[in-house]
């Protein structure tokens, strides 16, 4: 730890209050009486090697560097999305596998496939470097962090309508370790990172319907538009989990385990859009590491099941 990190200024809450606000409107009471209960407090510290977005007493700190990083996975988690779902619904409809072949018959792939590479190619060297340079390399169709939607075009709205509620998501997993923290009680390291997931997650889902009910969008919609935004925080915590690490450890979980515990979690149709999404996030982690890859032509819940499964497998103990 470095000790200049206790001397950074807090950041001013109403910053983080209007970003949980932003992705769970009817709960914005409930979270300021949470964070003045618990006195939390939200730091920008120095960038440093790796991700550092973590909970210390009852503090929060993150850097520069990882909220960029989060911000550029959260738009490549869309790209993933305007890559692999178009196979996935074909699939479904076809009944037959998305492979290689498939995709190579796509007059559309390959720019698809390098758009979502050139924000891969900028993030590469994220875990290694101290800081981001102020030259460094920016993909081009992608806007630059900012904190509304002014100027972007309907795709990039919604990248970052869901990069807001990943962003929300992995907040709120830190911030449940503050709780443990105050409450000087826990559970085993790996139970309390689960615990985390399922604070963030129950957190952003339980009162959807509230929400529905006062903006008069349909509950479908809502819930499942969250749970996408989850589903994007933990592709960005697997993009943020080093590869000899996503098996587990004394102190982690595997990451497949947190990939997966959302889906029980959703009910919803198996032709409803939001698996579309999970799954093409799921292809495109399993594409990057093998190209050859065929993905099964199932649906829904049972597709975004299996291709856990198929991560697990591939990041799994020897």
């Amino acid at each position: 730890m470095n000790h200049d990190d206790d001397a950074a200024e807090a950041v001013d809450p109403k910053v983080i209050d209007l970003l949980i606000q932003s992705a769970v409107p009817e709960k914005s009471d409930h979270w300021r009486e949470l964070r003045e209960q618990y006195r939390i407090t939200f730091h920008l510290i120095a960038d440093r090697k790796g991700v550092t977005i973590r909970a210390r007493g009852n503090r929060i700190e993150f850097d520069n560097k990882s909220l960029t990083w989060l911000w550029l996975l959260g738009f490549a988690g869309w790209k993933a999305f305007c890559l692999h779902g178009p196979h996935l619904v074909w699939g479904a409809m076809t009944g037959t596998n998305s492979d290689r072949s498939l995709r190579a018959v796509d007059p559309t792939y390959a720019e698809a496939t390098a758009d979502l590479e050139t924000v891969l190619y900028a993030v590469r060297e994220f875990p290694l470097v101290q800081g981001i340079e102020p030259d460094a390399e920016w993909p081009e169709k992608v806007p630059k962090v900012q904190s509304d939607k002014t100027g972007l075009d309907i795709q990039q709205q919604a990248a970052f309508d869901l990069t807001m509620i990943a962003t929300a998501y992995i907040l709120l997993h830190e911030v449940r370790h503050v709780m443990f923290n105050c409450e000087k009680v826990r559970p085993s390291a790996v139970a309390e990172e689960l615990e985390c997931d399922a604070f963030a997650r129950k957190f952003i889902l339980d009162n959807a319907i509230e929400y529905s009910v006062a903006s008069g969008q349909k509950i479908e919609e809502v819930f499942a538009k969250r749970a996408a935004g989850i589903a994007l925080g933990s592709y960005v915590v697997f993009g943020f989990t080093e590869e000899h690490a996503r098996e587990g450890s004394a102190y982690y979980p595997p990451i497949a385990d947190r990939l997966g515990t959302l889906f029980s979690y959703v009910d919803l149709p198996a032709d409803h859009w939001f698996w579309n999404f999970a799954a093409s996030l799921l292809v495109s982690i399993i594409v990057v590491e093998n190209t050859a890859a065929s993905i099964p032509c199932l649906v829904g819940r049972d597709l975004c099941v299996a291709l856990v499964e198929t991560i697990r497998q591939r990041h799994k103990f020897d």
